[in-house]
């Protein structure tokens, strides 16, 4: 399966970013990403294996603009899981809590919401405040960020690796970028959820209604609507009888 990057949040707007070459799990590969992730609970660890995979299978990753990269990773996940696009998944109604499996497919999930301004600008932070260049870098300049934010065991959270990974002084000075983040106080804090929202909050919404109460809702992230996606595929409804023909002893 290949995506283009007008596909994608960035809309194609980051002119160095390729059309993506998604090349499926195959079935040894499937339980071994499973059992990875079974392993660890740490939401960084999980990350790291997701990528993991999704680098081995997906060529030029490297030139995958940040903002599209949450969305990709699903679309690499839900063309592991099937060739038609289909999964099952289980949700919570937001309106009344209901829980219910539901089988989804492509045409039942609006298009992430597009970004309609430049990757980049600037920001004021810190005390005294400084004026600091940010720019929505390439999935290759986030790898180094991810590593290093990793080595310092100081961040929690990915969507703060990031948030890091946006400010062109950390190939620089990652500890001065990495104390400005994680120190935030009081309009820092504001200007920093503000980047999260505009290009890191890859969200797409679900056109479903929930069978108890017919609302919902259903706007979802992206990297929560597939986490284990080998669990996603075999609990899925499909029937392969027509495809195993057994021969019974008499």
């Amino acid at each position: 399966m290949v995506i283009t990057p007008t596909e994608c949040p960035s809309n194609g707007l980051d002119t160095d970013s390729q059309s993506i070459d998604l090349r499926p799990l195959g079935y040894q590969d499937l339980l071994l990403y499973s059992h990875e992730l079974a392993s660890v609970d740490n939401p960084i660890a999980r990350f790291n294996i997701d990528f993991k995979w999704f680098r081995q299978y997906v060529p030029n990753w490297k030139s995958i603009n940040i903002v599209d990269l949450e969305y990709v990773m699903f679309r690499w996940k839900l063309n592991s899981i099937s060739p038609d696009s289909e999964f099952n998944i289980k949700l919570k109604c937001p309106t009344c809590n209901h829980t219910e499996d539901f089988s989804l497919d492509l045409s039942m999930l609006d298009k992430p919401k597009t970004i309609d301004f430049y990757l980049g600008g600037t920001v004021k932070l810190g005390n005294p405040e400084s004026t600091y260049e940010y720019k929505c870098c390439s999935s290759e300049v986030f790898f180094d960020v991810l590593n290093k934010c990793t080595r310092s065991r100081r961040v929690t959270s990915i969507d703060t690796i990031k948030l890091i990974s946006l400010f062109t002084d950390f190939k620089s000075n990652p500890n001065l970028i990495e104390r400005l983040v994680l120190d935030a106080k009081y309009d820092d804090v504001r200007v920093l959820e503000s980047l999260k929202a505009l290009y890191l909050n890859t969200r797409i919404k679900l056109r479903i209604n929930c069978p108890k109460c017919n609302g919902g809702d259903w706007s979802m992230r992206a990297s929560s609507l597939i986490d284990d996606p080998f669990l996603v595929m075999v609990q899925s409804e499909k029937s392969i009888e027509s495809k195993i023909a057994v021969k019974q002893i008499r």
